[in-house]
C-alpha cells in the first residue's frame, strides 16, 4: 500500500490501474479502506480500473466514490477467495434506482463483474447503481445459479442499463457444482431472453450456464426481430445429459437468423437435427455473413448428414466451419460428413437443389404430379436453380396439379 501511495505522487495522471490482492490477508478490510481513502482519490484521471480478489466485500459508500470519477470508462471487479457479495449494498432495492450522483456511473462503458459463488453475489452491486451509457456488460459466476437468480439479474440489467447504448451482454455461470440448480433450467431461457429484448442494439449475446436451456423456433424468431444488429450469438448449457431439456428449435428456425440478422457471423446453439425436414430456402432467408456454427450437443443422424449439409450451405453460403460438440465419436464423424457436403456444394460437385428436392416435403409435392411423365420430373431439380424456393417453382409450373392434390 505504501508503494501505491508513492505512485499517486509520481503519476497523478495515471489512466490505467489493475490491482490483484493477496489471496489471504488478515488486514483485508483495512487494505480496502486505505485504497479508497488514500490512493484512489488522487487518481481522478483513471480510465481503466481493475480490482481482483479483494478478501472482503467493498462497502457501498466506497464503491460509490468511483461513480464520481469523470473519465472512468472501464471497471473490473473480481472476487476469487470468499463466498460473499462483491459489494455490501445499503439496502435491497426492488425497483429502479433514483437517479442521483452517488448512484450513477455516468461515464462507464465497460463493466466486468465476477463472483466466486453464484450470480447472486453480483446482484448487490448491480442493484445499487445505474449505468446510462454502458455498452458492454459481462457477469460471471463460478457456481451454478438457480432460475430466480438469473431472473433477478436479467431484470436488473433491463432496469439499470440504457436500452439504447448496451450492445454486448455476457452471462456466464456454472463452472462449479451447486446442488441441483440445473434441474429446473427449462424455465430460464424465455424469462432471460424476453426481459432483454428491450435492448434493440444488441450485437453480441452470450449465455452459458449449468441450467438446462431449451429453445424453440418461436423464441428464435422473437430474438432475431428484437436484435436485428446481432453479430455473435452463443447460448449453451453445460447441464449433464440426464438433465438437458429436449431441444425444440429446428433447422427451420435458423432461417429467422438468416432473414432478420444479416450481420450475424458466429453462432453457437443447440437444435434438433435428428429428424431434419430441410427445404430449399428463399433467397431473402440467406445470410451473407455467417461463417461459423457450433451446434452444441446436437447429434445428427448419418442418413441426414448429406441433406443437412446442403441445407446449411443454401442458407449460409459463406459458412466454412461447422461442428456439433458431443462426447460420442460417431456424432463428431457425422458432423464431419456435414462439413464435407458443404465443401462439395461450394465447389459445385453437388447440386444443392437436387439434394433438397429429395426431402420428404419435396417428395410430397412431386407425388401430386403423377400425371407428368417421369422424364419431365427428372429435369425439375436442375430447373430449380432459377427460383427462390421450391414453392415458387411449383406455383409457376405450367403443369400444376389440381389444388386438392397440392393440399395432400
Amino acid at each position: 500500500m505504501t508503494t501505491l501511495t508513492h505512485l499517486t505522487q509520481c503519476s497523478p495522471g495515471l489512466e490505467s490501474l489493475h490491482l490483484t490482492f493477496p489471496s489471504q490477508a488478515d488486514d483485508s478490510g483495512l487494505t480496502i479502506r486505505r485504497l479508497f481513502h488514500d490512493v484512489l482519490p488522487s487518481l481522478r484521471a483513471l480510465k481503466h480500473l481493475g480490482l481482483v480478489s479483494p478478501s472482503s466485500p467493498i462497502p457501498f459508500k466506497e464503491i460509490a466514490k468511483l461513480s464520481t470519477f469523470p473519465y472512468l470508462t472501464d471497471l473490473i471487479l473480481v472476487r476469487c477467495t470468499a463466498y460473499q457479495p462483491l459489494v455490501v449494498s445499503p439496502q435491497t432495492r426492488d425497483s429502479h434506482l433514483d437517479v442521483s450522483p452517488g448512484n450513477v456511473f455516468g461515464h462507464l462503458k465497460s463493466l466486468f463483474v465476477e463472483s466466486p459463488s453464484t450470480l447472486g453475489g453480483c446482484i448487490p452491486f448491480i442493484s445499487s447503481f445505474c449505468f446510462p451509457v454502458l455498452d458492454r456488460f459481462t457477469v460471471a459466476a463460478s457456481l451454478a445459479s438457480d432460475v430466480d437468480e438469473v431472473d433477478a439479474l436479467s431484470k436488473l440489467i433491463c432496469d439499470n442499463c440504457s436500452h439504447d447504448t448496451l450492445q454486448c451482454v455476457s452471462i456466464n455461470s456454472g463452472n462449479g457444482p451447486n446442488g441441483d440448480a440445473g434441474a429446473v433450467g427449462g424455465l430460464m431461457l424465455p424469462i432471460v431472453l424476453r426481459r432483454l429484448f428491450c435492448f434493440r442494439n444488441i450485437a453480441r449475446f452470450q449465455l452459458t450456464s449449468e441450467l438446462s436451456i431449451s429453445l424453440d423456433d418461436d423464441v428464435l424468431e422473437a430474438l432475431t426481430l428484437s436484435w436485428p444488429h446481432l453479430e455473435h450469438l452463443q447460448i449453451a448449457s453445460s447441464a449433464p445429459p440426464s438433465r438437458v431439456a429436449p431441444q425444440r428449435a429446428t433447422l427451420r428456425g435458423l432461417a429467422h437468423l438468416g432473414r432478420n440478422c444479416p450481420r450475424l457471423s458466429a453462432l453457437a446453439i443447440s437444435v434438433d437435427v435428428r429428424s431434419a425436414d430441410v427445404y430449399l430456402p428463399r433467397a431473402e432467408h440467406r445470410n451473407p455473413s455467417l461463417w461459423s456454427i457450433d451446434f452444441y450437443r446436437s447429434p445428427v443422424a448419418v442418413e441426414d448428414a448429406h441433406r443437412v449439409g446442403a441445407f446449411l450451405y443454401a442458407l449460409f453460403p459463406k459458412l466454412t466451419w461447422v461442428e456439433g460438440d458431443s462426447l460420442k465419436p460417431e456424432d463428431r464423424a457425422n458432423w464431419s460428413s456435414v462439413l464435407e457436403t458443404m465443401i462439395r456444394c461450394k465447389q459445385g460437385h453437388i447440386d444443392v437443389a437436387e439434394v433438397l428436392v429429395s426431402c420428404p416435403r419435396a417428395r410430397r409435392y412431386m407425388m401430386s404430379f403423377d400425371h407428368v411423365s417421369r422424364e419431365v420430373r427428372i429435369t425439375w431439380p436442375r430447373k430449380l436453380r432459377g427460383f427462390s424456393s421450391l414453392d415458387t417453382f411449383f406455383k409457376r409450373s405450367t403443369r400444376l396439379p389440381p389444388r386438392a392434390l397440392m393440399r395432400q
